[in-house]
């Protein structure tokens, strides 16, 4: 056995994964088991063609010879290899073999600065916090002189070596995106946003070095106080909160942290781009002048010192008490001017423990209950509630998915009073609900006057693009994870699932807030087929992936080209053919779930006769009919003055059948799930149809 064999079998922390690796070898490059996998690839032990031990990253998109991709894969990844900082993982080759790209580096123990936080939740020492400081930056300069950006620093990417030096890694891909689409590089795109900067978050064309300096003060900061910089606990409430809120001052969670270094850290997290340092070698003068006792220039850093507007005093009454738990951030600020609006005073917790905390210190006269939240499940507190003598009989109005009827019968088992779906709770509904299950029990205030009103509409006009921008950055990166499944990695797989979900029921909930129903009945349905891929209910993965990044595109789209208020559109009903009458119950159960009505014909040329008749928002058809197939009469529809546009999906239970080409065609497998085919429903229609979701009565059963 030679040297790099012996390496690959007697590594401790290399045997921690048991994957074995795709192939033997690639470019003469033995390859052992893997070390790691992100968002767009995989890390493995292997050895050189020389019998060194070397870490080989293989990205799972095969680029083809003369794309744009490839070559700017290859020339930023030659370029990598040319930057050279002993705070740099060094790159040691990078190529294509059989259209897979790979990149060679120097391989590390696997150490990185996450278990410095890890084993300082209050906050690193102010030595290692300086080191850690100084290591990036040095780094981060090396890369910024070679005209490259990181676009990923954070905790993880910062190495230990043996040698105790702390080295910045994945470099190799900084600039070489595969995916047009992707906000972050692969290593970004897992977790939760809390490393990226504003300026990534919404998408800008132009991300320059200080990008990587928002991120290296993201990181610091987290080192200083094992805190985030981001209040938040979904990806949804991270992202909202990075693109409203000031970065925060770290002495305000540390008061031992030395000013200067504070200040540095603010700096570097400055919001606007023109506040923060210029480049890592500007950060690292202030550093230095730290550790040598000269003092580090903070008037730059002042300035950016979060300032929090206070917000407008509304008039509420104290003897209504209502109790909003929810962790999305746009809801609870719209719900609550919304409650203040009718002279009603609103608490909110965006978690379990903060409502447990609540409702110790006074029983409120109304729950609004999210059921998911970040730090379980919201039906324990519910029962919580109905099993305390004091609050037995507080109304509790549950917020679910109206695609999931389990979490509905679920609820009202539980003791809700009522159970509405979150995508079509607006304001409004939500105020009337409240006042018809408050007036027995509690005195409502007077009416309020006209200007608390005007003000509540304000706060929702104000809220419009804030929610534009907001759904723009986490549609992007929840439409790059669901590119990425893959059936090998289930675990993987189930932590991008779970992100999807929640992000989508951001959306969701969000958008009815703000008057925006289309958006809303999507995004709840995308979230209900996430959580059944997530859950393993899944008849053809495949397809309900695809269906799943075709829904998440269109509402790029719609929150792209959302209009200052809410709209209504025309409901002209979907066109069902088919000769199999259970095919036809099943597409008209999708589509009552859609909220549009259905016309059923049992063959082509009944199809065509009512299409001459009058319009249809969708056509849903089989292909192998009697008397004229499926991709003929779509051939037909297509010839027709005035329903050429009409957007057809194939119903089809022929598994080799990958649907005609064409515009406005699209393809769905037999058996389908329900879910997959109203979500197939909704990204056809949505925007172009008014959709009105058809939720069960809530008031049925009211306790």
């Amino acid at each position: 056995m030679d040297e790099g064999t012996r390496f690959l079998h007697h590594q401790p922390q290399l045997r921690r994964r048991t994957a074995q690796p795709v192939r033997a070898s690639i470019n003469g490059y033995q390859i052992g088991n893997r070390l790691g996998s992100g968002g767009m690839a995989d890390v493995f032990a292997a050895i050189d063609p020389a019998g060194r031990p070397v870490a080989l990253k293989l990205l799972r998109s095969s680029l083809d010879p003369g794309q744009p991709a490839l070559e700017r894969f290859l020339r930023e990844g030659r370029l990598a290899l040319t930057v050279s900082s002993p705070h740099l993982v060094r790159h040691l080759d990078v190529g294509i073999a059989d259209g897979t790209p790979y990149l060679v580096m120097e391989l590390l123990s696997g150490r990185s600065v996450e278990g410095t936080i890890a084993s300082h939740p209050g906050g690193a020492p102010v030595e290692d916090l300086v080191r850690i400081a100084h290591a990036a930056a040095t780094g981060l300069q090396a890369i910024h002189a070679a005209g490259m950006v990181h676009r990923d620093v954070k905790p993880a990417n910062l190495l230990f070596a043996e040698d105790g030096r702390i080295k910045l890694g994945d470099f190799g891909l900084m600039r070489a995106q595969l995916d047009e689409t992707m906000l972050t590089q692969a290593g970004n795109v897992l977790g939760t946003p809390h490393f990226m900067s504003p300026e990534q978050a919404r998408g800008d064309a132009t991300i320059d070095a200080r990008a990587d300096i928002y991120s290296l003060g993201a990181t610091l900061f987290m080192v200083a106080t094992g805190r985030s910089p981001c209040a938040g606990t979904t990806p949804w409430s991270v992202l909202d909160h990075l693109l409203r809120e000031a970065f925060p001052d770290p002495r305000e969670l540390r008061a031992d942290l030395p000013e200067p270094l504070a200040a540095l850290i603010r700096r570097a997290g400055a919001r606007e781009i023109g506040q923060r340092y210029p480049d890592a070698a500007s950060l690292l003068r202030d550093l230095d002048d730290f550790v040598t006792g000269r003092a580090v220039p903070v008037a730059s850093a002042a300035a950016v010192k979060p300032v929090k507007a206070a917000a407008p005093a509304l008039p509420t009454s104290a003897s209504v008490r209502v109790l909003l738990v929810d962790d999305d951030p746009i809801i609870r600020r719209i719900y609550v001017g919304r409650f203040a609006s009718v002279g009603i005073a609103a608490t909110v917790a965006a978690s379990l423990a903060a409502a447990r905390a609540e409702l110790a210190r006074a029983a409120p006269h109304l729950v609004v209950l999210d059921l998911q939240l970040p730090d379980g499940d919201g039906l324990d507190l519910l029962r919580q509630l109905r099993a305390a003598a004091a609050t037995a009989s507080i109304p509790v109005v549950v917020l679910s998915n109206l695609y999931d009827a389990a979490q509905r019968e679920l609820a009202l088992a539980a003791g809700a009073t009522l159970v509405a779906a979150k995508c079509s709770t607006t304001p409004n509904r939500l105020i009337d609900t409240a006042r018809r299950l408050l007036e027995p029990r509690a005195p409502l205030p007077l009416p309020p006057p006209p200007a608390v009103v005007s003000h509540h509409d304000e706060v929702v006009r104000r809220e419009r693009p804030q929610f534009s921008r907001l759904a723009a950055a986490a549609l992007v990166r929840v439409q790059t994870l669901v590119g990425l499944l893959h059936p090998e990695e289930p675990l993987r797989d189930l932590r991008m699932l779970e992100e999807v979900a929640q992000s989508l029921r951001g959306v969701s909930g969000s958008a009815a807030a703000i008057g925006h129903p289309g958006i809303a009945a999507l995004a709840a349905a995308g979230e209900a087929l996430a959580v059944q891929l997530r859950d393993g209910v899944e008849r053809e993965r495949g397809s309900a992936q695809r269906t799943l990044i075709q829904a998440l595109a269109r509402l790029r789209e719609l929150a792209a080209g959302m209009p200052a208020t809410s709209t209504r559109w025309a409901t002209p009903p979907v066109l069902l053919v088919d000769d199999d009458q259970l095919a036809i119950r099943l597409m008209q159960s999708a589509a009552a779930g859609a909220g549009v009505d259905t016309v059923a014909a049992p063959d082509g040329l009944s199809a065509l006769d009512l299409l001459r008749r009058q319009n249809f928002a969708l056509i849903l058809s089989d292909v192998m009919m009697p008397g004229l197939s499926g991709e003929r009469f779509a051939q037909r529809v297509r010839e027709m003055p005035g329903r050429r546009s009409i957007p057809l999906i194939f119903v089809t239970g022929l598994s080799s059948f990958a649907g005609a080409a064409g515009a406005g065609l699209d393809h769905i497998l037999k058996p389908f799930m329900g879910i997959e085919l109203t979500v197939k429903i909704l990204t056809a229609v949505a925007g172009r149809v008014e959709l009105a979701a058809r939720e069960p009565d809530p008031w049925a059963g009211v306790r």
